[in-house]
């Protein structure tokens, strides 16, 4: 079977993809961190104050194909939102709680 094509995003469609993808708490800090650059220059980046020189850019986009081949390989396993706690339901068989005499 031939190789699929891809199309390469613009510089605003991979920054897009890019906040999609870190959506989660630190994810941006970590991301930061792997490309060498302060957090709050990713942020401008983000918000289109300014752009990626062409190597980070690349690195973008490498970042971003292999979270998506990550989440690809995770199938239908989707992760909750932090902070939403669910409580485990007791069993049916479990003697159900009684208050003293």
């Amino acid at each position: 079977m031939p190789p699929v094509k891809r199309q390469i995003p613009t510089v605003q469609e991979l920054m897009s993809l890019v906040a999609k993808l870190t959506n989660e708490r630190g994810q941006r800090t970590s991301l930061a961190k792997h490309l060498g650059v302060r957090p709050q220059q990713l942020n401008e980046w983000l918000v289109g104050r300014k752009e990626p020189n062409g190597q980070t850019t690349l690195q973008l986009l490498n970042w971003v194909q292999a979270e998506e081949e990550k989440q690809k390989t995770l199938g239908s396993v989707t992760s909750t939102t932090k902070g939403n706690w669910t409580r485990p339901k007791k069993s049916d068989h479990e003697n159900p709680e009684t208050s003293p005499p």
